[in-house]
């Protein structure tokens, strides 16, 4: 029905507007990387990691299948079949793992985790594969903690809706030189540049003469440690707040209309306004981010961001952290051959055996495969010729049923005939009438 007194408004099937994003994405013809966060077919995870891979799609959001449903039944070819139909990009699977013990400071260092001394799923593994023809990237997740368990380390809490409506920032840090650098920068090995381009083409990428400062608001940062080879990455957003005002205005500016402060017992606002001087007029995170004071060249979400005014630019960290070491690089898409190992090495002619052995396994399925197919085609040939002759058996039959049939008529007509006193013949037979 019409809302009384103005005109209905249908808002439950208006099509949102194209991202800015997406339609860039468009025009130049690039494809917008898109992922899918699943477990691998036929596991169950423990309940810390189906948490984790809830927590990857809010980290890979809003490019990613948020609300996908699994089932146990599920096949690779089901997840890969679909993925092409929806040009997804890149497929990560979560796998389980074995058990550990975590001591409390252990515990408490990794995210504060105060409910249990023991870390269910630890050395799970993370497949990244490249849609549809690969390469995948084989990780172990040495340890990780929950959005909720870095949250109990934090004063301030921080996390909206809003954070995951664009595509984060991606730093890449300790991953050696880019193509760019220079020819004196040392030598990258060849996994460590696959896992940096892999981790780079995971997000979207950022034009920085177009971006909006405003729908930068979260950012992903990948650190690879080389004394342990391992991975860390952590997920931020970004907050903005200006330093050019006082404590109060400041209170004023960030809070609500209702909690707004009590101005009852002064005689004037600017006994409140100007109660203080210097530099203790300043938030407590204004005190610390004092480096971090930039001039914003485009407005910024938050209250008091605008265009040329001076603000204090930092990070609050949201979750998930994962730390995670790469031991295996597989050519095609969770198959094919082993590019890179960290745990065997082959020489070239043990290389060649298992090419050989995998070369003439696929040979001996090929055939087997091929007089599979002959057999099927001599049986379905069998069963046609049988149907055939069974066929031509029933129309034979049907046709003597059919001629016998017509000839007990015609005797049955004959008796008759005979019966009235004629010799058969209607020409002769007049009748005495």
């Amino acid at each position: 029905m019409p809302k009384r007194g103005g005109k209905r408004v249908k808002k439950r099937t208006h099509v949102a507007a194209t991202d800015e994003t997406e339609a860039q994405a468009d025009a130049t013809g690039q494809p917008i990387p898109r992922s899918m966060v699943i477990r691998a077919p036929k596991t169950s995870l423990p309940h810390t990691l189906q948490v984790l891979q809830m927590e990857l799609r809010k980290v890979m959001s809003p490019y990613t299948a948020q609300k996908l449903k699994e089932r146990r039944y599920n096949t690779l070819k089901d997840y890969t079949h679909v993925a092409t139909l929806m040009k997804v990009t890149h497929l990560l699977l979560l796998a389980p793992g074995g058990k550990r013990k975590v001591d409390r400071v252990e515990a408490a260092a990794a995210g504060g985790e105060a409910e249990g001394a023991s870390m269910a799923g630890a050395g799970a593994l993370l497949k990244i594969g490249r849609m549809p023809q690969g390469p995948t990237l084989t990780l172990r997740v040495t340890r990780y903690s929950l959005c909720r368990q870095v949250r109990l380390g934090q004063k301030r809490s921080y996390d909206v809706k809003a954070l995951y409506e664009h595509p984060p920032l991606v730093v890449l840090n300790n991953f050696g030189s880019t193509d760019g650098a220079s020819c004196a920068a040392p030598a990258v090995a060849a996994h460590l540049k696959l896992m940096r381009i892999t981790f780079q083409n995971m997000f979207p990428p950022l034009d920085v003469a177009s971006v909006r400062l405003a729908d930068c608001r979260r950012v992903v940062l990948f650190h690879y440690d080389k004394d342990t080879e391992s991975v860390e990455m952590r997920h931020y957003c970004i907050r903005a707040t200006p330093v050019a005002v006082s404590k109060p205005v400041k209170r004023v500016l960030l809070s609500s209309s209702k909690a707004l402060p009590d101005l009852g017992h002064l005689g004037d606002i600017s006994d409140w306004l100007l109660g203080g001087g210097g530099d203790g007029d300043l938030s407590e995170s204004e005190a610390e981010e004092a480096g971090s004071r930039v001039v914003l060249p485009q407005k910024v979400r938050g209250r008091g961001n605008q265009a040329g005014q001076t603000s204090a630019v930092k990070l609050s960290e949201l979750g998930p952290r994962v730390t995670m070491t790469l031991f295996k690089v597989e050519r095609g898409l969770c198959e094919g051959d082993v590019m890179f190992h960290a745990l065997e090495s082959k020489t070239p002619a043990e290389v060649a055996a298992q090419r050989a052995r995998k070369s003439e396994a696929e040979g001996l399925k090929r055939k087997r495969r091929e007089e599979q197919e002959a057999n099927v085609a001599k049986k379905q040939d069998a069963e046609e010729a049988k149907r055939a002759a069974k066929r031509g058996r029933r129309e034979a039959r049907e046709a003597a049923v059919a001629a016998a049939q017509t000839e007990a008529a015609a005797g049955r007509l004959h008796t008759l005939r005979q019966k009235d006193g004629g010799d058969g013949d209607d020409d002769d037979d007049d009748g005495d009438y």
